[in-house]
Formats: structure tokens, C-alpha cells, sequence
């Protein structure tokens, strides 16, 4: 995982993680591509049926953005 100490994620970002490529944020310039590629990458690694995945979320130890990645 890995936390950071900023304002964390949008909620807007959380509700729909699902949907990686959520279109370009004006605001930010983000398009949700790295997020994208992250969760292709991890869905590659796959175990006895259990592909990987990623989860954003706000808070940790930190209190900011929290990024997972899961591989089995």
C-alpha cells in the first residue's frame, strides 16, 4: 500500500474506482489512466482462480489517499 499526507482521493473518484477511466478532470488534469494500468497489471497476476486488484481509499496512517494493490 501506499498512504500519503494529502487531501486523499475525491469522493467522486471513490464511489465509481470501478471505473478507472473516468474522463478528464478539469480541475486536476487527472484522466484515471495510471489507476487504469495499475488494475490491468494486477488483474494479469492470478493464483488457484484469484486474479489482483487495486482499491483506492482515503484515510491510513497517514490520512490522505490510500492506493492497495493485491496480488496472490
Amino acid at each position: 500500500s501506499i498512504n500519503d499526507d494529502g487531501a486523499g482521493f475525491p469522493l467522486r473518484m471513490l464511489e465509481r474506482q470501478q471505473e478507472y477511466v473516468q474522463g478528464i478532470d478539469s480541475q486536476s488534469g487527472s484522466t484515471g489512466l495510471g489507476l487504469y494500468f495499475a488494475a490491468r497489471i494486477a488483474a494479469l497476476h492470478e493464483r488457484n482462480g484469484v486474479k489482483g486488484r487495486i482499491e483506492i481509499a482515503n484515510g491510513g496512517p497517514l490520512g490522505g489517499g490510500l492506493f492497495r494493490l493485491y496480488l496472490p
